[in-house]
């Protein structure tokens, strides 16, 4: 059975999703913070449809705002009537852990035109703390609080293209940060009175804080700005309640992969993203 979820279901949804918390660090973090009702004019709001066996809930989709829908099942008879579901959806992205997707892949990639699956990587914080010498003399400023500057919107959109290869406008960008959370700070990280490099926090749950949207600009690449930005991200996680630092990285991205292991992050699970570009 499948129907969808309200108000009511929110409790048993969150500790379903807390059974992988790393495969669903983007789906939980939507959740704790948008709820499970969809408002249109959030991105990070959507529709949650849970799967059933009887009354127990087994799997849930969820089609958020922004073209992205995320996935999670512990019984895998519900993979072909979910992946009809997404077929059925405008959906651009699908992510979802590694044994989920895999197990609606050979479904859900029958869509026409030019599809990309991306394996990637969960890694996340172990006791290494690095030194904030990697991030001094650097200036930083919180995006969150300079929505309506042009400059910022500009850079925020160039690294949504150069760096994601998504093309997004000026709205959209602003838009994005007036849905980011008290708790999820947007450093921009300024270089010779410029910006040069971002990362935000894009998701929170019980146990981490997930770091995302890490970019350098083309140009200034090769200088250790994403080193410095990540490194001030982190050294603003720990007094959040013990959560610990974690992110997620294409696992062919060797330099990125490279770099977060430099910083103490090791890796301890697996996800993948389908794109229908």
């Amino acid at each position: 059975m499948r129907r969808l979820l309200t108000r009511n279901d929110t409790g048993r949804l969150t500790a379903f999703l807390m059974r992988e918390e790393k495969a669903n660090t983007f789906l939980l973090g939507n959740l704790l913070y948008f709820g499970v009702e969809d408002d249109r004019r959030y991105f990070r709001c959507g529709d949650y449809w849970g799967y059933f066996n009887g009354q127990e809930l087994v799997g849930v989709v969820a089609f958020f705002n922004n073209s992205q829908c995320m996935v999670y099942f512990t019984d895998d008879t519900v993979a072909q009537a979910m992946a009809d579901q997404i077929l059925d959806s405008p959906v651009r992205l699908v992510l979802g852990g590694d044994r989920c997707v895999r197990k609606l892949a050979p479904f859900i990639r029958n869509r026409p035109g030019h599809i990309v699956v991306r394996n990637q990587i969960f890694m996340e914080q172990g006791d290494f703390l690095p030194s904030r010498v990697l991030y001094e003399g650097y200036e930083f400023d919180d995006a969150r609080r300079l929505l309506n500057n042009r400059g910022v919107q500009d850079f925020i959109v160039r690294c949504m293209r150069d760096g994601f290869g998504f093309n997004i406008t000026r709205s959209t960008a602003k838009r994005l940060l007036k849905e980011k959370t008290v708790y999820e700070p947007y450093l921009l990280m300024k270089a010779d009175g410029r910006y040069v490099a971002q990362a935000h926090i894009q998701a929170r749950t019980p146990l981490y804080c997930q770091i995302g949207g890490v970019c350098t600009l083309p140009e200034d690449r090769r200088h250790g700005y994403a080193r410095a930005v990540v490194t001030r991200l982190m050294g603003m996680i720990p007094g959040d309640g013990g959560r610990r630092a974690c992110l997620i990285v294409n696992d062919d991205n060797d330099s990125a992969r490279s770099l977060y292991a430099s910083l103490g992050f090791r890796e301890s699970g697996r996800l993948i993203l389908i794109d229908y570009l």
